[in-house]
């Protein structure tokens, strides 16, 4: 069995299809659009690599043609359950070791973070209750990373629940929180930073909101109002809410739910003014940093005036690049990276 892709116009229509693999069992279970317009896919090989199965790492141009692919791995059983491109270029890989061993069942979760040609920069394993699954994992604006997964005891799935860990660039954590929820059915894209610098994640049918050291703020279960019974991802919209996409119950359909937002103002012009001077006003900031971003900002405005959005939003891209760049740099601190990034973004969003 190989991995097979599909790539179909917007109407769903055929493009082009590809299979992956050797003589052996190998699967992908999630793809990702990269910023070169290619792809990236994870999942497992039992054909390739060092192990019964490892880990896999694929990377496709925008055709579906194989640039380079990596298995990651020893004796064991290793997969790969989702992959993320990071803000440097790279990739962070979500993987997991299973074993089943006399009516046993455990699971150990480790991270994987490589470089943009898929060469491991770093690894790290978390435990905590014996099966310890982690499906997600999503670059924050500090430059680390936010987990989501579940733990129990190897023994009894009646026990553990869900659980949040915060790690920093590196892969060193920072935090983590367990939740008392089931301890099953959480989704590959089940987790997203908030505008407020929390998190928002979902397990089985209920969402749970996090304060930004990730203590619960508030929660809601939708198992009973007939719409959705297993929530699979969460998407943020462009009026500040969030779109959930799952399946009933008995999964007899795919169901959508949406939650309000905020209602944006009206003028992007003066938002980026606004914006422009926010940065001017930062503080224990030199002005050679302030003086990068306000190019760029004066450079939107320009745009805006002439009514070239398209160009504006570009611009504003490259603005929120340097300020990650800068914030890695330790040009300017956590906070204010996230404010000026929320900032941008809302006005990304105005404009489209």
């Amino acid at each position: 069995m190989n991995g097979w892709v599909v790539k179909t116009d917007s109407e769903g229509e055929e493009e082009w299809n590809k299979t992956f693999g050797g003589q052996r069992i190998d699967d992908l279970r999630y793809v990702q659009e990269t910023s070169d317009g290619g792809y990236i896919f994870a999942g497992r090989t039992d054909s390739f690599g060092a192990g019964k199965s490892d880990a896999w790492l694929i990377k496709t141009d925008s055709n579906g043609n194989e640039e380079w692919n990596r298995t990651f791995g020893g004796i064991s059983n290793e997969r790969a359950y989702s992959v993320q491109e990071t803000t440097n270029g790279g990739y962070v890989l979500v993987c997991g070791t299973p074993t089943y061993v006399s009516s046993i069942d455990t699971h150990t979760a480790f991270l994987i973070k490589t470089d943009s040609s898929g060469n491991e920069e770093w690894n790290r394993s978390f435990e905590n209750m014996g099966y310890d699954y982690i499906s997600s994992a999503k670059e924050t604006t500090d430059g680390g990373y936010i987990l989501a997964g579940i733990t129990h005891p190897s023994d009894d799935y009646g026990a553990g629940g869900s659980w949040l860990i915060k790690i920093n660039s590196n892969g060193e954590e920072e935090w983590r929180r367990t939740f008392e929820t089931m301890a099953y059915g959480i989704g590959l894209d089940s987790i997203q930073q908030t505008n407020d610098g929390g998190y928002i994640f979902a397990i089985h049918s209920s969402l749970i909101k996090t304060d930004p050291n990730g203590y619960e703020e508030w929660n809601k279960t939708f198992e009973n109002t007939g719409d959705i019974s297993f929530i699979n991802s969460i998407q943020k919209t462009r009026d500040k809410g969030y779109i959930l996409a799952g399946t009933r119950e008995d999964d007899s359909c795919a169901c959508l739910i949406k939650l309000a937002g905020e209602k944006a103002p009206e003028d992007p012009l003066s938002e980026v003014k606004e914006l422009k001077d926010c940065v001017s006003n930062l503080e224990n900031v030199d002005e050679s940093t302030k003086n990068i971003l306000t190019v760029k900002l004066e450079n939107t405005i320009r745009n805006l005036e002439k009514g070239e959005t398209e160009k504006a939003v570009s611009k504003l891209d490259q603005f929120t690049n340097s300020v990650n760049k800068l914030n890695l740099q330790t040009k300017i601190n956590a906070d204010q990276a996230n404010i000026l990034i929320q900032k941008s973004q809302r006005i990304i969003e105005l404009i489209n």
